[in-house]
């Protein structure tokens, strides 16, 4: 009997900044295929060998949004089951490297939006909960949040 293929890994990027009034924001884009107002965080493919690592995802995020980053911690994991089998969702935080950098879309990526935490419907039901407990584990410091297919695995990790 053969093994289970393991899971497709994808990061996303937590871009996480401050408006001049203190507010956090956060990156979202989206591609012209996805559902008319509906966004995500900006994402980074597996290498051939599955493994989405920090260089990875700070190419990912170079070429996708022109934007420079730091790829930080672990904020949130979500393992998803779709009709191609597993797939491994992992979100860090990435912090911008210097100040003044703009937004340049690359790739498939229509349009942006920098976000906060009243915009997390704009994501969907499923990773708008996982994106929601990535910024509540920046924000309070804690250890990133597990789920599976988006809802919340383990005691006392509700979100």
């Amino acid at each position: 009997m053969a093994s289970p293929a393991p899971p497709q890994t994808i990061c996303s990027a937590l871009i996480a900044d401050r408006t001049t009034g203190g507010a956090r924001t956060f990156l979202l884009v989206r591609t012209p295929e996805m559902a008319s107002g509906t966004y995500r965080l900006p994402v980074g493919q597996p290498t051939p060998h599955g493994v989405a690592d920090h260089f990875d995802l700070h190419a990912a995020v170079r070429s996708g949004t022109g934007l420079g980053v730091s790829v930080g911690r672990v904020l949130a994991r979500n393992e998803v089951m779709s009709e191609t089998g597993r797939v491994r969702h992992i979100v860090r935080l990435c912090s911008l490297e210097g100040e003044g950098q703009k937004v340049r879309l690359g790739g498939k990526r229509s349009s942006y939006l920098w976000a906060t935490e009243d915009d997390l419907a704009l994501c969907g039901p499923e990773l708008a909960r996982v994106v929601k407990a990535a910024l509540r584990a920046l924000s309070e410091g804690v250890r990133g949040a597990e789920f599976a297919n988006g809802r919340p695995v383990g005691a006392g990790r509700a979100c």
